[in-house]
Parts: structure tokens; C-alpha cells; sequence
């Protein structure tokens, strides 16, 4: 079962044969309340809203947030790249420490809590998890995750973990980080997806706390990245996120595409499961029904229009000849 969340601008795919579908609203993001559920003992998301907030310009620094950093370095620092540029590695580390140590802490968790909120993001940037040789990023960044991971538990929050800087060919993939260009390479692909593989090794197993890591913010088509380079990259991440956890989820952002640019995406493999098969003598499905777990539930899957009707209609035909 797919149920819409008209204002929340994600898109969770939580398995690998899992499929978008386009809903009517001008949101383009579906949120998959079931599969959450049935990985979740503590939050209902089919009863229960989630009303969470950003911990943004903390362990990704953004000079409208947080502009006492920026003006303290000099006129020349623009973001996080510049300010470890400008102020060298060690006075770079230091200042930034202070800063994780400083400008969120538990109590700001329990702040949280006591507003009503359920969930937080936490973005990171990829130079924490999987720095490239010759930047000037410093590390220290998941001490202060593993920090909010704890400090998240205790309240009661869950916690959606946003990869906020990334790098795939062509472009930067966040509109804040501009400053340190390059040109096409696979290295920097696989580089965002080993901080991508380094999240979910790290914090999957936490999965009481931890319930979704976002593999990119805002990849913005219009600044040059192809549709096809995107999705490519979303089917790495769904399936490096896979390789340590099927209970975490996989958030992918629209791209600030409309809505049916993404129909049908990953529908190919599921009838490609289906064809393969056929080619030989068949296959049986696991299962008919559960309570909750729908990307294994063909009845559910049926009456969601994912399973083929009849059984051998397909929308992508001839994918094995």
C-alpha cells in the first residue's frame, strides 16, 4: 500500500522492487508508510503523523545559518570547502569542533521532543564518511552523528540521515557547495556512493533510531545532471543501502521534476524477475498476505496494480529475449 503525504518532498523506496507511482497532487514525493510500520515497534506510520525538523548548518555548514563562522574567517569564505581552505586543517578542526559541540546538543534533542516533533534530518556531507585526497574538509563529523543517534533515542525521535553534499560527473549535487570544481570522472561517482555504503554500514544496524538514509539533497536536473545519470546513481544506492540492511529506507529527492518523470521507475526489474523466470519453468511468489510487509505481499501488490494483471502483461517487454 502507497499512501500520500502531499507536502512532504521525499520519496521513499524502501526495497529493491519497489516502484514509484504518480499521484494527482503537485507533490512529487511518496512516503511508503507500510514498509516503515513493519520495521518500526515504537512509531505507527499509517495512524501517526511524522512532524519532524532539519539540523541544518550543523555537520554541513551553511553561511545563512550559521554566518558568525563565516564572518569570523574572512570575506573570502563562502562555504565550508573555502573555510577549511582559508583557515588551514588544525585551526579549521578546531573551530568546527567547537561548533558540533556547541550548536546542537542533547538538549536541543529534548527541545524537540517536548515541541511534538517525531523525527529529525541530520544532514552530512560526504567528506565526513569518505573524504577525496587533496580537499580541505576535516573529519569529526559522525563522533557528533554517533552523538545524535543517542541523543535522539533518548527522546524518543526517529532520525533520517540526509547525504547533503555529494559529487556525481558534471556538478556538484547540492546548490551550496560550488567552490571546488572538476570535471567528469567515475571515481567521484563511487566516491559519494562509498559515503553512501560507509552510512549504511555504520548506522543501519541502528535501526530503532535510524529509519532512512537520503542518498542525495535537491539533485537539481536543471543544473545539468541527465535524468538517466540520476536514476542510474538511485539504483546504486538502493542497492549499496541494501548490500547492510532491508529495514532501512532509501529517501530519493524528485530532482524538481514533475511528478510523472518517474513513472514506472524500477517497475523494469520487477518484470524482469518475472520474465526470467518464464524463460524457464516459472516461479512462485512469496507471499500471498502479510500484515504490513506489502513489498512481499502479493494481494497487496495486486491491488496496488504493481503485479502484472493478466500475469503476463507487461510495460516493458522483450527485456529477456
Amino acid at each position: 500500500m502507497f499512501a500520500e503525504l502531499p507536502h512532504l518532498a521525499l520519496l521513499l523506496l524502501p526495497l529493491l522492487h519497489s516502484v514509484a507511482i504518480a499521484t494527482p497532487s503537485r507533490s512529487t514525493d511518496l512516503l511508503r508508510l507500510s514498509y516503515l510500520e513493519s520495521h518500526n515497534d515504537t512509531f505507527d506510520y499509517n495512524s501517526q503523523k511524522v512532524r519532524g525538523v532539519n539540523l541544518g548548518g550543523w555537520l554541513v555548514l551553511e553561511s545563512w545559518i550559521t554566518p558568525s563562522i563565516f564572518e569570523a574567517a574572512g570575506h573570502s569564505v563562502v562555504d565550508e570547502y573555502t573555510l577549511c581552505q582559508v583557515l588551514g586543517k588544525d585551526e579549521a578542526k578546531a573551530r568546527l569542533q567547537n561548533h558540533w559541540n556547541t550548536f546542537i546538543t542533547e538538549d536541543d534533542f529534548l527541545s524537540i521532543a517536548q515541541a511534538g516533533m517525531n523525527h529529525v534530518r541530520i544532514p552530512v556531507g560526504y567528506w565526513a564518511v569518505a573524504p577525496l585526497a587533496g580537499e580541505p574538509y576535516v573529519d569529526g563529523q559522525l563522533d557528533a552523528l554517533d552523538n545524535a543517534i543517542t541523543w535522539a533515542r533518548n527522546a524518543g525521535l526517529k532520525v533520517l540521515i540526509d547525504l547533503h553534499g555529494g559529487r556525481l560527473p558534471t556538478l556538484y549535487l547540492d546548490n551550496l557547495l560550488v567552490t571546488s570544481p572538476f570535471g567528469y570522472s567515475s571515481r567521484i561517482t563511487e566516491r559519494t556512493l562509498e559515503a553512501i555504503r560507509g552510512l549504511a554500514e555504520r548506522y543501519s544496524p541502528k535501526k530503532d533510531v535510524v529509519v532512512a538514509i537520503e542518498a542525495l539533497n535537491e539533485p537539481a536536473i536543471y543544473n545539468g545532471i541527465n535524468l538517466a545519470q540520476l536514476k542510474q546513481y538511485y539504483y546504486d544506492v538502493c542497492g549499496t543501502v541494501r548490500d547492510y540492511s532491508h529495514d532501512t529506507a532509501v529517501v530519493l529527492h524528485d530532482g524538481f521534476l514533475p511528478v510523472d518523470s518517474w513513472n514506472g521507475f524500477r517497475w523494469s526489474f520487477f518484470e524482469a524477475q518475472l520474465d526470467a523466470y518464464e524463460k524457464s519453468t516459472g516461479w512462485l511468489f512469496w507471499t500471498w498476505k502479510t500484515e504490513g510487509a506489502s513489498a512481499c505481499d502479493m494481494q497487496d501488490l495486486l491491488a496496488s496494480g504493481i503485479f502484472p494483471q493478466p500475469l503476463s502483461d507487461r510495460q516493458y517487454p522483450n527485456q529477456c529475449l
